[in-house]
């Protein structure tokens, strides 16, 4: 009898898995629009892009916006905002602006960006941070760059370092970190980034970007960075190399920064960063 049931059970087990129908479930997809830029101390034109997100099945990470209205803000203090540029070149979502502006210590800056009547997209004001110097960098490793400074004494600092890592005066390979002065306040300080890649040659060249920027920057560029480890750790799994690849090159989550739209006050996808920008170039 308890073979009867066994078999009773075998076939009604079968029966169910032959009635498995497969389901493609279609979720609706709302696009979002990512700003993303930055201005610095360092004269040169602002690049400011503009797209808007695609469903995660989409063969492309972007879709470019070319008809926005841009333009960038000052303010120094007790004073009122100024016009620096409204005039941009766009090329496939891209806009550059077409003079070169430096930023200066302890002045705020923003931009807005203008789409349409329902999306009216402007930044926090953010005050130009005071430059902070490299002291040394240590490129000995392979793994590593070590960067050593004097973190300023008087203000709670955040840093965006970046190493770029030029062949034959071209861009080789770009990294990045952030940190906090947590840890080191007012004292002699030294952090490091990662290397995925570097030259093997005698063309070899090394800039360092040391970037002292605000809080608020500060937590987009975490979650930037949280996103390039997720990104290297799925190329490990797919064994496609460790190569995070540049900003949204997937589709971003959760990248909210300092751009609200006006008009309804949510959150926008993308910062802008102000930032006091430091360059060490060293030629091997």
């Amino acid at each position: 009898m308890k073979a009867i049931f066994n078999l009773i059970g075998l076939v009604a087990l079968l029966n169910l898995v032959s009635c498995t129908e497969e389901i493609n479930v279609n979720l609706a997809h709302e696009p979002e629009y990512i700003v993303y830029g930055s201005m610095s101390n360092i004269k040169h034109q602002v690049t400011i892009s503009v797209n808007q997100s695609v469903p995660v099945n989409s063969n492309e990470t972007v879709l470019p916006v070319n008809d926005a209205q841009i333009a960038i803000y000052a303010q120094e203090e007790g004073e009122e905002p100024t016009l620096l540029s409204d005039e941009f070149m766009v090329d496939n979502g891209v806009y550059t602006s077409t003079q070169s502006i430096a930023g200066a210590e302890g002045v705020h800056y923003w931009i807005e960006v203008h789409i349409d009547a329902d999306h009216q997209f402007v930044s926090t004001k953010e005050k130009m941070k005071k430059v902070v110097s490299i002291d040394e960098v240590d490129d000995a490793s392979y793994s590593q760059v070590y960067v050593s400074f004097d973190d300023p004494v008087d203000d709670r600092n955040y840093y965006l370092l970046e190493s770029e890592f030029m062949n034959k005066d071209k861009l080789f390979n770009r990294q990045f970190a952030i940190y906090n002065d947590v840890i080191f306040n007012g004292n002699k300080a030294t952090i490091d980034v990662d290397i995925f890649f570097r030259p093997s040659n005698d063309d070899e060249g090394l800039h360092i970007v040391l970037s002292n920027i605000n809080y608020s920057s500060y937590q987009f560029h975490l979650n930037r960075w949280k996103q390039k480890e997720d990104n290297d750790n799925n190329a490990s799994g797919s064994n496609t190399g460790g190569d995070p690849g540049p900003l949204f090159s997937t589709p971003p989550v959760n990248l909210y920064g300092n751009i609200k739209n006006r008009v309804d006050g949510t959150r926008v996808l993308g910062n802008f960063t102000v930032q006091s920008t430091y360059v060490k170039k060293i030629t091997h």
